[in-house]
């Protein structure tokens, strides 16, 4: 069984260096602020859970379809979600940004893969419909666009982002209920 210990920092992962993530300031979250709720999908055999202390952040069984999310509260009631699926050989990670009714209104999904290329897709979602601002493969290494690489047509599902057109439907939604910390003290 191969695992990973998922670090709650900065989520590098979806932001690739000198490249401006437009998701994450549309939505009004600074990824140098902690996020405000953490949950963790060990493997696709567990039950989503709300990690409360990162002391206690299990390792993500990278065999069995493990996740990391991580929720901000942005501006204007904005809630900016972002999952990491780490694997063997790609990660993938999505920034979902929500409005104040629970709505997506934008979506960042990149890939990374072991083969030193990946993937990034950007832009608003209109009626599950990603309004491409940004399609495009690059060189890891660079961050530079680079032209569609082999491999790319082997693994078409991993390419493709998942959009999830409210906040209710995502995998752990039913823990988004409001938590001590997001009440007032």
């Amino acid at each position: 069984m191969v695992t990973a210990t998922v670090l709650l920092a900065i989520p590098q992962s979806c932001v690739a260096q000198a490249e401006k993530d437009v998701t994450a300031e549309k939505c009004g979250v600074d990824f140098q602020k902690p996020a405000a709720r953490v949950f963790v999908d060990a493997s696709e055999k567990e039950p989503w859970t709300e990690i409360r202390d990162i002391r206690t952040l299990p390792d993500v069984n990278l065999n069995d379809g493990g996740k990391v999310a991580r929720l901000w509260k942005g501006s204007d009631g904005n809630e900016l979600v972002f999952v990491e699926e780490p694997g063997e050989d790609f990660d993938v990670a999505s920034e979902y940004c929500f409005d104040k009714d629970g709505a997506i209104s934008r979506i960042r999904f990149q890939v990374k893969t072991a083969w030193r290329w990946g993937f990034r897709e950007e832009g608003a979602v209109n009626d599950g419909a990603i309004a491409e601002e940004t399609k495009e493969f690059f060189d890891m290494d660079t961050g530079e666009k680079t032209s569609k690489p082999n491999g790319a047509n082997d693994i078409p599902e991993t390419l493709k982002p998942k959009v999830y057109t409210k906040i209710t439907e995502l995998p752990f939604a039913k823990l988004l209920e409001p938590s001590k910390t997001d009440q007032p003290n």
